[in-house]
């Protein structure tokens, strides 16, 4: 990542933070780690505005990982190393199935929409061939939408912190 594109995801997350500090408003941060070399580190946020227990959002993930396989034929034995950023403006809506209260756990419905911005660079022996440019502009033209679906469960530490967990399913429709 550029420090020219560091700099403005770090203005949009401080906007939020600012605007979260605004009664009435949400701002949610999640941090995942890296699994097992192959799931890159994650990070995403979102800002909302509820509205009862409902609360439409917009926010950003990012994706960041690299990963190393090694080829072999029955000729040859060769590396290939992709290296790659995601950046995901996503919307959506999370339902809360409880009123939201200090020292109370609140699950949650959530529906989003995302579209990924990829930026990966394919690395053949550690060379970029015709055969590797191909594959790199194969996807960077690919359009990508994704839907989530997930319940999820915050514990309220006080009005306005929680922790909590989630989980969902993802329908990836690509063209």
């Amino acid at each position: 990542i550029t420090m020219k594109k560091f700099a403005i995801i770090l203005i949009l997350i401080s906007s939020c933070v600012v605007f979260a500090q605004a009664e009435g408003t949400e701002f949610c941060v999640q941090m995942g780690p890296t699994v097992l070399g192959f799931i890159p580190a994650q990070a995403a946020f979102h800002f909302g505005l509820p509205l009862g227990r409902l609360v439409p959002f917009a926010g950003l993930d990012f994706y960041s990982g690299t990963f190393k396989v090694t080829v072999e034929t029955d000729e040859d034995e060769f590396d290939m190393e992709y290296k790659g950023h995601v950046i995901m403006p996503k919307l959506g809506v999370k339902f809360n199935l409880a009123e939201i209260r200090q020292a109370a756990v609140v699950p949650y419905l959530l529906a989003s929409v995302k579209h990924p911005f990829i930026n990966v660079e394919a690395k053949y022996d550690g060379e970029t061939d015709e055969f590797v440019e191909d594959i790199n502009n194969e996807i960077q033209d690919t359009n990508v939408f994704i839907f989530e679906f997930a319940y999820g469960s915050r514990y309220f530490v006080s009005e306005k912190f929680a922790v909590g967990a989630e989980a969902g399913v993802n329908l990836n429709i690509a063209s």
